[in-house]
């Protein structure tokens, strides 16, 4: 399908721009089923668990994971957040240049807020980004994640499945 649309936008532009075709034959060529994708989200008890066991290894593991949560961002939005992308007056997350090429805000929930406020009286100095290691740069967090959802008992989740949570939640709420 991917192959067919690349395909379809091309004969597209030989059609209606270039004008070396009549109509573009993709329009006639049927799409194949394609699969629903994955839809895995936390129950109300693994987000707890999951958590707390964040809590467990580091304030910045716990601070990631509900910044996910809350807000639905991905990975990298939030892993190259800096402390200037943060409006406290308002409550917004401003994540920049974000995957789609977009900068667009985000609420920031108030159990997220407070965490970044306490958090950020403890914060690395060295660097702007808020999940800085010592050296100033970004914290590599895959490992500690993985090891929180194995500690936590809970199977089969990946990181951007806390998209998917935070989704589900707005929706039932």
């Amino acid at each position: 399908n991917r192959y067919m649309a690349c395909l379809s936008t091309v004969l597209t532009k030989a059609t209606k721009e270039w004008e070396w075709i009549e109509e573009n034959p993709m329009f006639k060529v049927s799409k194949k089923q394609e699969n629903k994708g994955r839809v895995r989200f936390l129950t109300n008890e693994e987000k707890n668990k999951l958590l707390t066991e964040c809590k467990n290894i580091s304030n910045e593991l716990y601070l990631l994971v509900l910044i996910a949560i809350t807000s639905g961002a991905r990975y990298s939005e939030i892993t190259n957040l800096k402390w200037q992308n943060i409006d406290f007056t308002n409550r917004l997350y401003h994540f920049l240049d974000t995957k789609n090429g977009d900068d667009r805000g985000v609420p920031i929930s108030n159990i997220a807020y407070d965490a970044l406020e306490d958090f950020g009286k403890v914060r690395q100095l060295k660097s702007d980004y808020i999940f800085a290691n010592k050296k100033g740069g970004i914290i590599y967090f895959r490992n500690l994640f993985y090891k929180a959802i194995e500690n936590a008992g809970i199977e089969n989740f990946h990181f951007h499945d806390l998209r998917h949570t935070a989704a589900s939640y707005l929706a039932m709420n």
